[in-house]
C-alpha cells in the first residue's frame, strides 16, 4: 500500500494546486488537513469494529477492491480531462 501512496498523491495535490485559487489557498489546506487528520479516529473506530465480525484480510480485500474499482471509475470523470 505504501508503494501506492505517491501514484496516488501527487495527481491529487496537483489537481488541487490547480483548482483551488490563491486567495483561498490557506483556507482550503487548512480544512483540508484538519478533515484529513480528523478522520483517522473514525476510520479507526469502524475498522476496529468490522475485525470483531470479519478477519483482517477480508478487510484489506475489500478496501484494496473498492480502491481498484474507484481508480478505473476516475477514468470516465471528464472534468479531469481538462486539468
Amino acid at each position: 500500500m505504501g508503494v501506492v501512496i505517491p501514484f496516488v498523491n501527487v495527481p491529487i495535490m496537483t489537481t488541487f494546486h490547480r483548482l483551488i485559487p490563491d486567495e483561498y489557498a490557506g483556507r482550503f489546506w487548512g480544512i483540508h488537513n484538519a478533515l484529513s487528520q480528523g478522520i483517522i479516529p473514525l476510520g479507526l473506530i469502524i475498522i476496529g469494529a468490522l475485525s470483531d465480525i470479519v478477519t483482517p484480510a477480508t478487510i484489506v480485500m475489500f478496501g484494496g477492491s473498492v480502491a481498484i474499482i474507484l481508480g478505473l471509475c476516475m477514468k470516465f470523470v471528464t472534468i479531469l480531462d481538462e486539468i
